[in-house]
């Protein structure tokens, strides 16, 4: 889709300013031609933007455009679900992990009406709705929600690098003998695929976790291998 490679090769050089302009034109003409689905990507990914760049009133102005659009018009149950998934996790950047988790489960049911079976969709769902219940103290829901992604995942079979955080998010939840094993079997998942942007981009997310859990060998073999890909990319 020729917005997604446009968005990548602005997100790729962080012209955030640029992508934003961008998408705001698109949902213009996306909204003109009735292409309401396109139009609600455009909004749910300018949320996106201004969430990473932690700009509050922006990325709440994008959440009430998709929530107006969602009330609007009729979408397919898995773009709901990327969507409310988006918002919810909005909500839980800004702290407000009471809205969030309404959305979290609206997104499932979501993935469980369109897919009717497990799927990765869903598996990443779960593990952030463990964070947010983390974040409300409920640290045995979370856990559920943990063991439940991870059983996905492993069911799965082909998304390594999502069962490596749904495992470093168990173990962190964890308090016993059981974390060794959980980090332990999270970094067996990087040795098993693709090491791209997506592998960089994963791993730094877990890097701070391994190194808490004193697992310096691990951090330092994924820290050079982040600095290849990213090297090898900025050659490209």
């Amino acid at each position: 889709m020729k917005l997604y490679e446009e968005l990548d090769r602005l997100f790729y050089s962080k012209d955030f300013d640029g992508a934003e302009e961008f998408l705001i034109k698109k949902s213009q003409e996306y909204a003109q031609n009735h292409e309401h689905d396109m139009e609600l990507i455009c909004y749910n990914e300018l949320g996106g933007i201004y969430r990473k760049q932690n700009l509050r009133e922006k990325t709440f102005w994008a959440v009430d455009k998709c929530i107006e659009l969602i009330h609007t018009h009729g979408f397919s149950y898995s773009l709901l679900g990327d969507v409310y998934t988006s918002l919810a996790t909005a909500y839980m950047h800004f702290a407000e992990h009471e809205k969030a988790l309404p959305l979290f489960n609206k997104a499932k049911e979501c993935y469980e009406y369109f897919y009717n079976k497990p799927n990765i969709s869903l598996a990443t769902l779960l593990n952030n709705k463990g964070l947010c219940l983390m974040a409300m103290g409920d640290t045995a829901s979370a856990c559920a929600s943990f063991q439940k992604s991870i059983e996905i995942l492993e069911n799965l079979h082909t998304y390594p690098l999502e069962l490596a955080m749904s495992l470093i998010s168990l173990a962190e939840a964890k308090d016993n003998s059981d974390e060794d094993a959980l980090y332990e079997k999270a970094a067996t998942c990087f040795e098993s695929t693709k090491q791209d942007g997506y592998y960089a981009f994963v791993a730094e997310k877990c890097l701070p976790a391994f190194k808490r859990a004193g697992y310096f060998r691990v951090v330092k073999t994924l820290q050079d291998r982040i600095d290849e890909i990213n090297k090898k990319l900025a050659n490209k």
